[in-house]
């Protein structure tokens, strides 16, 4: 078998990561703690594009760190200071 050169190796599947940025993008940040959009921004930042078949694993692992974190965001507590407000003015 003759060889003409050396074999490219294909490109990972990026499709569960772009769809896990893809919703991490579409938070309302309004409604989350800073700290939990924090642990969000940094798994999209920890992204490396451009990686082989061979390192598929590493892929599914951003995908997987940037759906968790999506999971594990934080609501803030809601504002109660007009409601408050309203019920002493009312009292």
């Amino acid at each position: 078998v003759k060889n003409d050169g050396p074999v490219v190796e294909e490109d990972a599947d990026y499709t569960a990561v772009n769809a896990a940025k893809e919703k991490a993008a579409g938070v309302d940040r309004s409604k989350y703690t800073d700290e939990s959009l924090k642990a969000l921004d940094d798994a999209v930042a920890a992204v490396v594009e451009g990686l082989k078949k061979s390192e598929q694993s590493r892929v599914d692992a951003m995908a997987a760190a940037i759906n968790n974190a999506y999971a594990a965001l934080v609501e803030k507590d809601a504002d109660y200071t007009a409601v408050n407000a309203a019920k002493e003015k009312a009292a």
